[in-house]
């Protein structure tokens, strides 16, 4: 019995020893066939490296490259086309003037600023150079009233920018010392854009203009005028911005007298014809801003208009939004425009007799905006022009604007 034991066990030994022994020939075998498999996949990419024919002409071209680098004569030869190029340089600028590195970058951007089409835009030139080249040009040359346009944009751009209720004054005199007969396009332009860009300070632009508007009304006008188109295409756009910020600047322009009752009512009846969230939105923001005003010189009209937002508000078709804001614009109609204020305090710069009201501005009409005044063009007699302007003031009186001027700065200084 015990043989029988022994003998099995003898046999189960050989066998798992049988069975190790070939699996780890297995796997010597399959490491040894992906190591052969490797290299030849490593020696097949390198044979259709060596065959391929851009390897082939890069190896030439290097080939060639290091025989001409090689090459004693090429060395010879580019030597001397490096010396013979170093002295016709030299040759050159013999008899220049000594220029240092950063005077000649300065010529170098202004040859560029006067081949562009606009010259000297985006350049910058010191202020010797620039006074220099100022003394040398011919008054009435075209690249002179180039340099005075570029000035006066840069000069209106900046005032506007600057303006606040505090400075009204000190902007209004800077801006009457420039040429706003010919940079009226600038001034409506500038304008627009720093309004479109701050809306909250509409009621400070519009009471600029109102000053600007007492002698000079064709600016208020054209202002006017380029407002009107400007709600009109961006309310065939649905542009729910510009509406709502051109709509808030003809409403304290509104306030300010410088536009008639007319126009108001009518974009205010234009927008409720229809009655969308957005046109809905636009008469809400409108009212926000002109309804003390327009109370006062049109309260018809203006029953008129709530009238039509109660309807809207029984119908129910619009956003709970938006019938939110027309129960706000109630409650602010109830507290008599307590927080909305038509003129603020310290903007009521202007005389009720020196006001100048545009009535003919409709909605209805087609008007030139008169793209062409933004933009730079020649004058064949800018210096007759000039002369005349810097020896009247803008109504066309000497000294009138001044004392105008004085009096604005007389009532802010009794509101302050």
């Amino acid at each position: 019995m015990s043989s029988r034991v022994e003998d099995s066990r003898e046999e189960n030994r050989k066998r798992d020893r049988e069975t190790r022994d070939r699996d780890r020939h297995r796997e010597s075998d399959d490491r040894r066939r992906s190591r052969s498999r490797s290299t030849d996949k490593r020696r097949d990419y390198n044979e259709r490296r060596r065959r391929s024919p851009d390897r082939r002409d890069r190896d030439r071209h290097r080939d060639d490259d290091d025989r001409r680098r090689r090459s004693p004569d090429r060395r010879d030869r580019d030597r001397d086309d490096d010396k013979k190029r170093d002295d016709d340089r030299r040759k050159d600028n013999h008899d220049k003037p000594v220029v240092s590195r950063k005077e000649d970058k300065v010529e170098q951007k202004v040859k560029e600023g006067e081949m562009k089409e606009r010259p000297m835009a985006g350049v910058y030139i010191p202020p010797f150079k620039l006074a220099a080249m100022r003394a040398a040009m011919d008054k009435s040359s075209a690249e002179y009233q180039r340099m005075t346009w570029d000035a006066l944009k840069k000069s209106i751009n900046g005032l506007v920018n600057k303006v606040s209720v505090s400075n009204i004054q000190n902007i209004v005199m800077e801006l009457f010392r420039e040429n706003l007969v010919r940079g009226r396009g600038l001034l409506c332009r500038s304008l627009m854009r720093a309004q479109h860009g701050y809306p909250d300070f509409s009621n400070v632009y519009s009471a600029l203009v109102a000053i600007i508007n007492t002698k000079m009304p064709e600016n208020g006008e054209l202002l006017l005028k380029r407002l009107v188109e400007q709600f009109k295409r961006a309310h065939r756009r649905n542009d729910k911005a510009v509406c709502i910020s051109t709509s808030k600047f003809i409403a304290h322009l509104t306030n300010q007298q410088i536009c008639g009752v007319i126009l108001p009512l009518e974009l205010l009846t234009f927008v409720l014809h229809q009655p969308s969230e957005e046109n809905v939105e636009i008469s809400v923001e409108f009212m926000k801003s002109s309804g003390q005003i327009l109370s006062e010189l049109s309260p018809k009209g203006v029953n008129v208009i709530f009238e039509r937002l109660r309807a809207i508000l029984h119908e129910g078709n619009i956003d709970i939004r938006v019938q939110y804001m027309i129960e706000n614009l109630y409650t602010i109609r109830r507290t008599k425009w307590a927080e909305f204020p038509g003129v603020p305090e310290g903007l009521d710069l202007v005389d009720e007799d020196d006001q100048i009201t545009h009535d003919s501005i409709s909605l209805e009409s087609v008007y030139d905006v008169e793209e062409g005044l933004n933009y730079f063009k020649a004058d064949p007699e800018f210096a007759v022009t000039r002369s005349s302007s810097t020896k009247s003031s803008p109504s066309g009186t000497p000294g009138n604007s001044a004392h105008f001027v004085r009096r604005i700065v007389y009532k802010f200084s009794i509101i302050y």
